[in-house]
């Protein structure tokens, strides 16, 4: 969760630092393909969006199979959709069923989703119904009742 320095406002929304950065490498990947691809066939560059260089890429893809740097390419594109995976469905998890939420008036069943220290995202138990009701390790004790 973001804070607020001082008054310990919280947004609710949680911030996974790895999806961000994975996704900047995404389009920093697809940037600077697409402007290679720019500079050496003298085309209109797509627009900085991951969805515009992606199609862009696609549309040459002939041409970019014959280039001397397609192996390099692959092997980027390759590097950042796994990291991407690895972010959105980490390795070494576990999901296990620990009750029925404690949130009052909520009728969810809470999970609790282990992950590996390497995963670089936090375990938490969490309500199946409403993504808000969670509770990172150092708050677990107050789900005892």
């Amino acid at each position: 969760m973001i804070q607020t320095s001082g008054s310990g406002y919280s947004t609710g929304l949680p911030i996974r630092y790895q999806v961000i950065q994975a996704r900047a490498a995404l389009r920093s990947t697809l940037s600077t393909w697409s402007a290679m691809v720019v500079d050496e066939r003298r085309v209109q560059p797509p627009r900085h969006d991951i969805a515009e260089m992606a199609y862009f890429l696609r549309r040459h893809t002939t041409w970019l199979s014959g280039h001397v740097a397609v192996a390099e390419l692959i092997q980027e594109i390759r590097d950042v959709v796994q990291t991407l995976r690895r972010c959105l469905q980490p390795e070494g998890g576990r999901r296990i069923h620990v009750g029925t939420c404690i949130k009052p008036e909520c009728t969810g069943n809470l999970y609790a989703h282990m992950r590996d220290q390497n995963s670089g995202i936090p375990s938490e138990v969490r309500c199946e119904l409403t993504r808000t009701h969670s509770w990172p390790p150092h708050e677990w004790h107050s789900l005892l009742q």
